[in-house]
């Protein structure tokens, strides 16, 4: 099971959202992909 926080996607999704500019800044820090394939 995994369990993730959905603040940063709402934040993100939501320009007028208090913490935007924080998940912006945060997204283009990002060095790997967020969501990665399930594989068998």
């Amino acid at each position: 099971m995994i369990l993730a926080d959905t603040g940063f996607f709402i934040a993100l999704a939501n320009r007028q959202d208090r913490f935007y500019p924080s998940a912006q800044q945060q997204l283009n820090l990002l060095q790997e992909p967020l969501i990665h394939p399930h594989s068998s």
